[in-house]
Order: C-alpha cells, then structure tokens, then sequence
C-alpha cells in the first residue's frame, strides 16, 4: 500500500510540481524585458518554492517506500536514511551496527524501518539534541535496536501517566513491537537525553 501511494504522489503531485516550474520559466522568458523587475523576481520566488516543495515531496515518497529497504536490506536502508535525516533536520546521525549481519521477514524489516524513523523524527521534533546514534544488534536469537539522542530529555513515567506518549508515537511503536513478538524500553532523564531501545526474538536467519 505504501508503495502504491509513493508512486501515485511521484506519478501524479511530483510531476505536476515539475509542470508548474517549467511555465514558470517560460512565462519568464516569454515576458523578456516586457516584464518589471518585480515580477521576474516574483517568478523566481515563485520557481523556487515549487522546488522546495517537491524535495520535501520527493523526501516523503522516500519515506513512505523505501526500494533499497527491499532490495539490499536494512542496514544499507537505515544508512541512507540516517544521511537525508542529516540533510534535512542538521542533526548528525550514525549508524552503529554489532554482529554479523543477516536479513529478517520483509514485513519486520519495514516495522523495524519505520519505528526508528518514529524515533527518529521525535529526536527531530522534541530533543533538542545535535546528534543521534541508531545501534542495530544481530545476535543469533535476538535482534537490538536502539536509537538514542544527546538531547535534553524528559521525564518518561510522568509523559506515560499523563498520556503523552501518543504524542511521541511512543504507543504505537511499543505496539508494533509487540505484535511482532518483543519488547521496548525507553530510558530518558532531563538534560541527559533519551535511549529508544526494542528487541525482537529470531527464530529464523
């Protein structure tokens, strides 16, 4: 499903946005000198506003479907990821990988993606922080990923008891992860940013 909606915005909204940038600089050539400065500029202002919005366009297709998840795995996926996460928030982002590296079912492999993007855009949204670190673990029964911050942090039991967690996206990541058989823990304290950690069982590599 994701897929089809990736390619429906790339075949549809992306291809739209392009169309507009190419009449734009056509009126501006046809107008020539005809047209006051002002105007030039406001095309060129307008040019570059569709071309802001179709890289966030084009950043959310990616997103919504990533191929290189698919076809070379995860670690080369998160990898990417972590690269445009940089580009985009400023945020430094490493990837840390332990053990030897095997591949999952397709469907956790594209759970596990998209709880670290969760993690990471809170780390994006909330944390204040200038540096991010995704550490992936393949043991051989247990699979480990964490996604930590160095930002400022908040106290954890009291964002749960009051129910801010669904702001974070914290609950729909711990249920994902139990639908898929592990566990989550999340540690954080004020000024000493925060730790997202999940594990999930292997039962085949």
């Amino acid at each position: 499903e994701r897929a089809r909606i990736a390619r429906d915005m790339h075949d549809g909204v992306v291809q739209l946005i392009t169309a507009a940038r190419y009449e734009l600089r056509a009126a501006r050539v046809v107008g020539g000198t005809a047209l006051p400065p002002l105007t030039h500029d406001k095309l060129d202002a307008a040019r570059e506003v569709l071309e802001e919005a179709e890289k966030e366009i084009r950043n959310a297709i990616y997103d919504l479907h990533s191929p290189i998840l698919a076809a070379e795995g995860l670690v080369p996926a998160l990898q990417k990821y972590s690269s445009r996460f940089h580009e985009r928030t400023g945020i430094a982002c490493d990837v840390s990988v332990l053990g030897v590296i095997y591949r999952l079912p397709e469907a956790t492999e594209v759970a596990v993606f998209r709880m670290i993007e969760e993690a990471a855009q809170n780390v994006a949204t909330h944390s204040g922080a200038n540096r991010a670190t995704v550490i992936i673990e393949f043991a051989p029964t247990l699979f480990c990923a964490t996604v930590q911050d160095n930002g400022q942090g908040f106290d954890y039991r009291k964002w749960m008891a009051r129910q801010h967690a669904k702001h974070l996206g914290l609950l729909g990541m711990q249920e994902r992860v139990r639908n898929l058989g592990g566990k989550m823990q999340v540690w954080s304290e004020l000024g000493h940013g925060t730790h997202v950690q999940f594990e999930l069982p292997v039962t085949e590599v």
